[in-house]
């Protein structure tokens, strides 16, 4: 099954969905979630730095994004027995919200090479559906990076407020859209260049999911950026020291936790946010 995936992923630059955990495993980690939420959030909600890299501040993120199943299919679909985690990040809408993402592509400001060798899983850790505002792919927009524009508006859910420059290019293919649903505990996959977007939740229900961008071990942040990123090794080997290597947390939410995770968090945001005016994640 893996074999198939990974060819229908290099054709299409997408594939979904794939079973991960069981019924019971995704309301354990729905549970999870809601603990992650009352100790970090902000009035109920998770905002700004504490939306990303989950994995260093409490070990059920740190174990599910080594889960044998998502680590056999990215191993396949990447090609590599060497895996890196550059980041996770919290995807949340909560119900009859008007946040969404526009269209556009994951390598924009990434600055890592080559994009052929990183993707996104995308795993619904509650029912991810095209009311909620599940991700929506154009099949077959891998092939390059495009041109974007910054728009800040108010619903954007994107820090830079994002999107492909070419709305031609897009409206051509939206007869084409794939609405990637999800029930809780299956995962999408999708390449760095895939043009996707999101709506709005129109639901009750919150739309939370959990996107983890791995890479193979070879790849190599471009030189223009100044500091020094961290990354997680999930299977294999270190190929190169152009990565700092993040730690497990012992406890969760421990102060030794907390420092793990401002370290990243601090380098990314410097990286990624160079030369802007915008200097912090929404």
């Amino acid at each position: 099954m893996d074999k198939v995936i990974g060819q229908s992923f290099k054709e299409n630059g997408y594939y979904t969905p794939i079973s991960i955990l069981t019924a019971e495993e995704a309301a354990k980690t729905l549970q999870n979630f809601n603990l992650y939420k009352d100790t970090v959030g902000t009035n109920g909600k998770i905002i700004g730095d504490f939306r990303f890299q989950g994995h260093l501040l409490m070990r059920w993120v740190w174990d599910l994004i080594r889960h044998p199943k998502i680590v056999s299919v990215v191993k396949e679909t990447l090609g590599t027995e060497n895996i890196l985690c550059w980041g996770t990040d919290f995807n949340i809408k909560p119900g009859k919200s008007q946040g969404y993402f526009t269209w556009h592509q994951d390598a924009t400001y990434c600055g890592l090479t080559p994009i052929s060798k990183m993707l996104t899983a995308w795993i619904a850790i509650t029912p991810s559906t095209t009311e909620s505002g599940c991700l929506c792919f154009l099949p077959k927009t891998h092939s390059k990076q495009l041109d974007h524009i910054e728009k800040q508006q108010e619903h954007n859910m994107l820090s830079l407020g994002q999107e492909i420059a070419d709305q031609n290019f897009i409206e051509k293919r939206l007869s084409t859209q794939v609405y990637a649903e999800l029930v809780p505990g299956q995962m999408s996959l999708h390449h760095s260049y895939m043009v996707h977007a999101s709506g709005p939740n129109k639901t009750e229900t919150p739309r939370i999911g959990l996107a983890i961008r791995y890479l193979a071990a070879e790849v190599r942040k471009e030189p223009r950026f100044p500091s020094m990123e961290r990354v997680t090794l999930i299977s294999g080997i270190k190929q190169h020291d152009f990565f700092e290597y993040e730690h497990a947390p012992v406890e969760d939410f421990s102060d030794d936790a907390f420092q793990e995770h401002k370290l990243s968090i601090e380098r990314k945001k410097e990286n990624y946010f160079l030369g802007k005016s915008i200097k912090s994640f929404k």
